[in-house]
């Protein structure tokens, strides 16, 4: 049996594991076998001092059309990212760069949740009439024809 000395320490008691059968998994983190088990992922992650993350929920008017300034809502961070890098057809760095998102102009951040099926209905219903159409073909169709981009975010 060869010791691999490139394997982590236990995340909780930090001793060093020489194998990779000692090593057990719970949210990501290595524990040892003497660890494993002792804590709930709740608990463990509290002994780890890591933050909790909030649940938040995210509105856009950007790619709304105007008069009607209603707000597309996405449920994560990344569904938000999706549809301003579909709308710009551009890459995340170039949105997270743009000082309108730097400065928090482009989305308002909610406390809660929202439901995503919930979200993909709304939003293709402020574009186009979802019975003729998959909430999916509504919202592809939109991003197609739309006339923003990258250069957009830099005027």
């Amino acid at each position: 049996m060869t010791l691999d000395a490139s394997l982590p320490n236990c995340n909780l008691c930090n001793k060093r594991m020489y194998h990779e059968r000692s090593i057990s998994y719970q949210c990501g983190f290595a524990l040892c076998q003497a660890c494993d088990g002792k804590y709930d992922d709740q608990e463990l992650k509290e002994k780890l001092n890591i933050p909790q993350k909030t649940n938040h929920y995210y509105s856009t008017e950007y790619g709304t059309s105007y008069p009607y300034n209603q707000c597309f809502y996405f449920a994560n961070e990344s569904d938000l990212m999706d549809h301003f890098q579909f709308l710009y057809k551009c890459t995340a760095n170039e949105i997270e760069f743009s000082d309108d998102y730097k400065l928090g102009l482009m989305f308002t951040e909610h406390d809660g949740t929202i439901d995503k099926q919930f979200c993909d209905n709304h939003n293709a219903s402020l574009i186009g009439t979802i019975c003729r159409e998959s909430v999916q073909e509504i919202l592809n169709g939109f991003y197609e024809n739309s006339d923003r981009d990258v250069s957009n975010l830099y005027e």
